[in-house]
């Protein structure tokens, strides 16, 4: 939120004045953007932050500007802080069209019906201090339509005085900045995730690392155990943990986008059962894997990766469905001609299932 200048700095101001003196305003010089979203995608300076009339009054509706207020796309209202609670003695077409409220069910109002639960109660109690303190504020603010749809307003309040500087009015502005918000969040949470994926790469390359040395340790001690079984099974059971460590390592570089998509041939049953250790130990004790694969199914091609991660979010998913245990079921199947042409291209012929009870 920022605020404009006060009325006792207004003097030393240059005033935009018109119409012969029978009004004058304060221009706003970039004052009173802050974070509030402007309608030209630039800071305002020529427009006013508060303004200098020369008789009070809302009867005279007979003049070109009247009919501009009314044919603008922006949402306009004026308040009378002279009446109690400050309530709305003007709005336009377009604050109906944006709220859905009637006309009827505006005046005479304070402007806090439009509030909701969710609107955060620190920016209203400083567009309240700056309203007391008669000042021009800019704010982003969660406001509520008539239905209780919720939508961000980029509000704009400013001062209107007579040329003795009694406070007459306030005027207020509004614009619909729902979408550009939840563009400007989704682009925080992609960098987010950028950063993320970069810190996830640069573990991912110091973790590879390690594992080479634990792998080529683990080598020289097998050639060094001799013929012993003894010996050798723990130094491939120690291999065979590495290689799978190896694995996680590769799901981390393809999540930080580092790795690059090897595709090959494979065949769905073969992964699924040597995936299937992961799953289980996943599922922890309380919930069964079973494992329905159809034999005789054509090899797919693909990134055996991310379709291992793909399966074990999927079990994940299953495993925190059933919090007092279950089955989990995975399967594999060829599709029929027509639910690949109606769910998939004709290029995806077989499947994977997952069920749970």
């Amino acid at each position: 939120m920022v605020t404009g200048s006060g009325k006792d700095d207004h003097a030393g101001k240059p005033l935009d004045i018109q119409g012969g003196g029978q009004s004058a305003g304060v221009p706003a010089s970039g004052e009173v953007e802050g974070n509030a979203v402007s309608t030209l995608g630039n800071p305002g300076v020529k427009h006013w932050q508060a303004g200098y009339i020369g008789r009070a009054g809302l009867g005279d509706r007979a003049n070109v500007f009247f009919a501009a207020v009314e044919m603008t796309r922006m949402p306009m209202v004026v308040t009378d802080p002279n009446q109690p609670d400050n309530p709305i003695v003007f709005t336009n077409g377009a604050f109906l069209d944006l709220t859905g409220y009637e006309e009827k069910d505006v005046l005479g109002r304070n402007c806090r019906f439009l509030q909701g639960p969710d609107t955060d109660c620190a920016t209203i109690a400083e567009v309240r201090h700056a309203v007391a303190e008669q000042r021009a504020v800019a704010v982003d603010v969660l406001n509520y339509k008539a239905d209780g749809e919720p939508f961000w307003n980029a509000l704009f309040i400013g001062p209107i005085f007579d040329h003795e500087g009694k406070l007459l009015y306030f005027f207020a502005s509004q614009m619909d900045i729902s979408e550009r918000r939840g563009m400007q969040e989704a682009n925080l949470q992609a960098q987010k995730m950028e950063a993320i994926g970069q810190s996830s790469a640069g573990m991912a390359h110091d973790f590879n690392n390690l594992l080479q040395v634990i792998n080529g340790n683990l080598e020289l001690a097998l050639l060094t155990s001799g013929a012993s079984p003894k010996a050798a099974e723990p130094i491939r059971r120690a291999q065979r943990a590495t290689m799978q460590a190896g694995k996680l390592t590769q799901q981390l570089l393809s999540f930080a986008r580092k790795q690059r998509l090897e595709q090959k041939d494979i065949n769905l049953n073969s992964l699924v059962v040597d995936f299937s250790d992961m799953l289980v130990r996943t599922l922890g004790d309380k919930v069964e894997l079973r494992l329905d694969l159809k034999p005789g199914l054509p090899p797919c091609t693909l990134d055996t990766t991310y379709l291992e991660m793909a399966l074990l979010n999927v079990v994940i998913n299953a495993r925190d469905a059933m919090p007092d245990g279950g089955v989990v079921t995975v399967g594999t199947a060829l599709t029929s001609q027509q639910r690949r042409s109606a769910a998939a291209p004709a290029s995806c012929r077989r499947a994977i299932t997952c069920r749970s009870a």
